[in-house]
Formats: C-alpha cells, structure tokens, sequence
C-alpha cells in the first residue's frame, strides 16, 4: 500500500536549504544547553538559596530551570520533522526501525556501559555513587541501570534516546492521523489532558507493579511525544520556516526575556520539587517552541559570522556532545574541587558563576571533540571498492 501523500506543495529547495541549516546551527547550541542543565554543584530552584523576589539569586533558576528548558522540546520538534521524511523514503517499517535501533538504542547502550565503568572508578577512588552506579552489583539493578527499567540510566539524560526510539516506533500511527488535522490535534489535547489532570503530574508513561513506589517507566517525559508530533505535523503539511525580519524579531526576544524573568520568579516562588515540576518543565518548552521562525531565523543570519561559522564547526561534535556530557561534568567537577580546590556553587559570585559555566562548556565540548576524533581514529575503515 503506498504512503498517503500531503495534499500542500513541498517546500521549495531554497526554503528545505535553509531549514536544514537552521537545524544545523541549532542543534548544537540546544545541546549547551542541556548542558547547562546538568551543570554541576550549581543548584537552580531546587537550592534553598534563591528568593523570587532577589533577582540576584535567581541566576541559576533563570539558565538552568527556565531557559534551558527549551531544549529538548525544540529537539524534539527537530527530531519529529526529520522523522517524515526518514518515514517516507523507507524500504520497509522494519528497516525503518532497525536503523532507528542502531542510531538511538545503540549508543544509549553503549552509553550506559561506559558510564557505568566510569562511574565504578569513581566509586572506587572517592566513594561517591555517581549515577547510582552500585547498583550494578547485582544483576537486575545492572540491566535496570543500562536499560532504564524503573529508573534513570547510568547516563541519567540518554533516556531521551530511548523515549525518542519508541516515538520512532509510532510514526506509523502519527502517520496515519496526520491525514485529518482535526483529528490530530483532538488526540493531542486528550494526551496533554490526560497527562495534566489525571496522572498527577508524572513525568512519564509509567506502569505500577507490585508494592507501592514500584513501577515500570516506558517513557520518562510524556511532552516530548507532544513536541515530536508537532514537528512531524509540520513535515506532513510541508509547513515552511516562516520569514522573520529584526522589526519581528526584536520585540519576540524581549517578549521572550521579560516572560523568562516572569517565569524565573514564579518558579522560585512556588518550587514545584520533583513530579509537580512536570508541567512546569513541558510549558517552558511550548514557550520556546512558540518562538522557534525567530531563533531560527535568527540563527540563519549569524550563518557568516564568527558565531555561526562556530556552531556550524560544533554541528559535527553534537551528538557526542550530548552522550558524554555526563561523565564530561563529572570528571570537571572533580578536577575543580578535587584539584583546584575551589567550591563554585549558586551562592557563589556571579562573575565566578559566569567563568565556572564557560569553562564547564568548553570542557564537555573538548571531551566530545577528542572522543569523537579518537573514535574515528581506531575505528575500523572500510574497504574502498576496486575501481571498474
């Protein structure tokens, strides 16, 4: 049976040209800042440190809980368009799949793995349990750490892989409702009001068994399903970037600075701590999301200049920049404490705060650039075809 086509026009190849290079200059800047996300000994809204009504106090809430929010979301839209055309150009829904497995599943395995023995160093040499590494003593809580079962993997933020894996494996029915776009977005708001008002604010689709507090997680975030469809729904109708100029872009910005601000304080104020925090993470995201023609376009004129000739170097190391940021933050934590001495956390100045963040960037991103050259350096090359 073949695939039921859009009725709208493709995109034309200026505007899929230009697409694609926003998504290049975008991604890695979006993994920065999950980055800054799981920066480490800078606590944002969950330190006892932050008053909502001290702006001085509310630097990290306002990079860490708020602003970098917005990136997976707008990963998740990313991976959602580029999922249509991987969808359509298909040999067959198990090559789909099985290419899905080795891209996604894969490195989340492999991840895990090297997490893990990571991990156990440490636990070894300080007696700290990074990532719940001890776990893997016995032998359900190994495959429970490296296949994420009923907790967060040995690499905590690759769960996002496996999440995105099983959104890869409903592409088909995505597909099939895109068809009807009322019928899509009726089956996104019963999602999102199943997930707001009677799941009491879990992060995830989440299945109980046995005793209480024991459960099963098949995905971690249940918005990033949202955000996916979304993008995948904007491939379908062949929706294009819609242009943007500074007299649009400005006011979105400061629009957007002054409702980060807002949210910043609000955040502080209510300190929604573990599964309330939910919502609040899946808003943050449709905030930037709304905003994405701006920050892509936008990115789109840096594409001369240092900055965006610097992102577009990065582009390559993104990948690899998200699976080892981890063990990346861990080996930094130790080397600035441990070996320099020094103690930076939210209550530290913001100048240190500021030097602590640029540098923790800089070495995760010159962690990821080695791993990958390493990589590439003892992987097995491939034998050229002899010439006819």
């Amino acid at each position: 049976m073949q695939t039921a086509q859009p009725t709208q026009d493709k995109p034309s190849g200026k505007v899929q040209q230009d697409l694609s290079l926003a998504f290049k200059l975008a991604r890695p800047l979006l993994i920065l800042f999950v980055c800054i996300i799981h920066m480490p000994s800078i606590e944002g809204f969950y330190s006892d440190y932050d008053q909502y009504d001290q702006p001085l106090t509310l630097a990290a809430v306002f990079f860490k809980d708020v602003v970098a929010r917005g990136a997976v979301p707008i990963l998740s839209v990313i991976a959602g368009y580029l999922a249509y055309s991987s969808y359509i150009r298909r040999k067959s829904f198990g090559h789909f799949v099985k290419i899905k497995a080795s891209r996604l599943l894969l490195p989340f395995v492999v991840w895990s793995g090297i997490s893990l023995i990571i991990g156990l160093i440490v636990n070894r040499l300080t007696g700290h349990n990074p990532g719940g590494v001890t776990d893997a003593f016995n032998l359900f809580g190994f495959f429970d750490g490296m296949l994420g079962l009923t907790r967060v993997p040995f690499n905590p933020p690759i769960y996002y892989l496996r999440d995105l894996f099983l959104l890869m494996v409903a592409v088909p029915l995505i597909h099939h409702f895109c068809r009807s776009k009322w019928i899509m977005l009726g089956l996104l708001i019963a999602y999102l009001s199943y997930f707001l008002v009677f799941t009491q604010d879990l992060p995830g689709f989440i299945v109980p068994y046995g005793d209480a507090d024991k459960f099963f997680v098949i995905t971690y975030r249940w918005d990033s399903a949202i955000f996916f469809a979304l993008g995948y729904v904007f491939a379908y109708r062949a929706l294009s970037l819609p242009e943007t100029n500074f007299l649009i872009d400005l006011p979105v910005a400061i629009h957007l600075l002054i409702l980060s601000v807002i949210l910043t304080m609000l955040l502080s104020l209510y300190n929604p701590i573990g599964f309330p925090f939910t919502p609040w993470r899946a808003g943050f995201g449709a905030v930037f999301v709304l905003a994405l023609p701006t920050i892509f376009n936008t990115l789109l004129r840096t594409k001369d200049t240092w900055f965006g000739r610097f992102l577009n170097f990065l582009s390559p190391y993104s990948f690899i920049l998200f699976l080892s940021h981890i063990p990346s933050s861990t080996a930094y934590y130790w080397i600035v404490k441990g070996g320099l001495g020094l103690d930076i956390t939210e209550r530290s100045p913001l100048a240190q705060q500021l030097i602590y963040g640029l540098c923790y960037l800089a070495f995760c991103t010159l962690m990821a650039i080695a791993i990958r050259h390493t990589w590439k350096a003892i992987k097995p090359k491939k034998p050229r075809a002899n010439a006819a």
